[in-house]
């Protein structure tokens, strides 16, 4: 929203901050959405085989939660009483949340293991999730304008193909915002004249972006960090930060 203030007052602002980089050309909210939730749960679980000690218990974390998913499926840890899918869902929205990225493959390990004490922890780890996720805004929004100008630019209808690859290999799944059939019954608007392009401003803009961040992730951030690189115009890319640096 930030950037398309910058494409109707260029110049009114001292300085702009943008955070979490939804560039033109680049972000969208369906196939590609879905995507980063994966990707950032993929590089998460890839820096566990760098740490001596969760290399040692999940030496391939992602052929392990794989596995984990099956054995659920199967009926493994009957006291958590979760599915594959379930689960699936669940370790997409901690992804979302800074605090709580830390104990990913934690999570799959204990879920592996389903002792008593694994199962009360595992609780808790949901339970978090949840009230993180379920924590009521601190500043005003409105759903319903998320969900107008969403559908409106944002989304892409992923195709059947998209959606069966998406099933196929997606280890973390997270929920494709705006439905397909959501987006068929919306009452859309027409994209004005800003739509799909960038801005011209030349005011001093930092731009921060999270390299852990599943909603936005930097592969969408290089069109709006390539266009603003004049003077008092820096990107800097936080290491380990997820949505909202």
């Amino acid at each position: 929203w930030l950037h398309r203030y910058s494409q109707v007052a260029p110049a009114q602002a001292d300085g702009l901050i943008f955070d979490s980089i939804c560039a033109p050309g680049q972000c969208e909210l369906g196939y590609s959405w879905a995507k980063g939730f994966d990707e950032v749960g993929r590089q998460i679980l890839d820096r566990c085989t760098l740490d001596v000690t969760c290399g040692s218990r999940l030496p391939d974390p992602v052929g392990a939660i794989e596995q984990l998913y099956a054995d659920l499926d199967a009926g493994h840890c009957p006291g958590l009483g979760l599915e594959g899918g379930e689960v699936s869902s669940a370790l997409a929205r901690a992804i979302r949340i800074r605090d709580l990225q830390p104990y990913l493959a934690a999570a799959v390990y204990r879920m592996q293991r389903c002792s008593e004490q694994d199962v009360a922890a595992l609780e808790t780890f949901f339970t978090l999730i949840n009230d993180n996720l379920g924590r009521p805004r601190t500043a005003p929004a409105s759903t319903v304008l998320a969900l107008q100008v969403g559908l409106s630019e944002l989304y892409a209808k992923p195709t059947p193909e998209q959606l069966s690859e998406l099933d196929s290999w997606i280890l973390m799944a997270s929920d494709v915002p705006g439905s397909t059939e959501m987006f068929d019954v919306w009452p859309r608007y027409e994209p004005d004249q800003f739509y799909d392009s960038m801005t011209e401003t030349a005011v001093p803009a930092l731009l921060l972006q999270g390299d852990f961040d599943p909603q936005t992730p930097p592969r969408v951030a290089t069109n709006l960090r390539d266009r603003l690189t004049g003077p008092g115009q820096t990107y800097v890319e936080v290491p380990f930060s997820a949505h909202n640096v």
